[in-house]
């Protein structure tokens, strides 16, 4: 549960572990809000990797898309028109001088990405792969 928080923190979540739980009391006496939804989408979605995820398995595109489609389903804010697919319009993130990849880059430096983490790499890498597996 503190994980699915710190991660939604990341994302500018502020729901406190008390209204979290609150809302777990409350069970479907009441819809969830679109934070609550997300803390939620975030605990089914490392729900998924413990159950789906073994010793020695390779990161896969598939298992990526998998995990999107998990925590932003359902998701108004944060949400996507087609959650589990890699965009296909350009995206700016708001307050942020960050520009992201061209849409059309996406699905090449996400194949980059799975193939970096699937190979064998000298210790200096370790901290780059262990973010990703």
């Amino acid at each position: 549960m503190l994980e699915s928080l710190g991660s939604a923190r990341i994302e500018g979540n502020h729901t406190t572990l008390a209204d979290y739980v609150e809302s777990k009391l409350a069970g479907a006496r009441q819809a969830p809000s679109d934070q609550l939804r997300e803390m939620e989408n975030i605990e089914r979605a490392m729900g998924y990797i413990e159950e789906s995820v073994q010793a020695n398995d390779h990161l896969s595109e598939h298992f990526i898309r998998e995990l999107h489609a998990i925590t932003v389903g359902q998701l108004e804010r944060e949400g996507d028109a087609t959650p589990g697919a890699y965009r296909r319009h350009p995206v700016r993130i708001a307050q942020s001088p960050h520009l992201p990849p061209e849409f059309i880059q996406v699905p090449e430096y996400m194949q980059a990405l799975v193939a970096f983490v699937n190979e064998n790499h000298p210790p200096k890498y370790d901290l780059i792969r262990r973010s990703t597996t």
